[in-house]
């Protein structure tokens, strides 16, 4: 016969176990490392009559401290404002002249980004999908 405390103990034990086998591997205290984003990245697209267009983002910095430039076509690169990760969440703005580039992603694995841009010329506003991959011939 198994008395009243035997039974409460048994209880106890089973308990206990069952919280360290379903905890076990995690650890509530650390957050997900930052996507690591230092490298090239580039992406293109075709304009209205055909042409392709060619962008290269070189990004530099650990975790969330990050800066960047961005070349387009043979135009001189221009340096990234507003640069912010937050999660795999990715969001940058590109201002060449009058035309004005807001980036938004997500990091879909260690060399995809996939994302919507929203160019803005004069007052004239358009969305496009965006995807960049990272250059896999410049050292990460």
């Amino acid at each position: 016969m198994v008395t009243p405390t035997a039974r409460g103990f048994r209880f106890a034990l089973a308990l206990v176990v069952a919280t360290l086998l379903s905890t076990a591997g995690h650890s509530p205290a650390q957050s997900p490392e930052p996507p690591k984003l230092a490298g090239t990245w580039t992406w293109s697209w075709k304009d209205r009559i055909g042409e392709t267009h060619r962008h290269t983002l070189e990004v530099e910095g650990v975790g969330t401290k990050l800066a960047a430039r961005e070349l387009f076509d043979d135009l001189p690169a221009v340096k990234v404002s507003n640069l912010a990760l937050d999660g795999t969440s990715i969001r940058f703005t590109v201002v060449r002249d009058t035309r004005k580039a807001d980036y938004n992603g997500k990091v879909a694995d260690a060399d995809h980004i996939n994302g919507t841009v929203t160019i803005l010329t004069g007052e004239q506003s358009q969305e496009f999908g965006w995807k960049a991959e990272r250059r896999k011939d410049v050292p990460k």
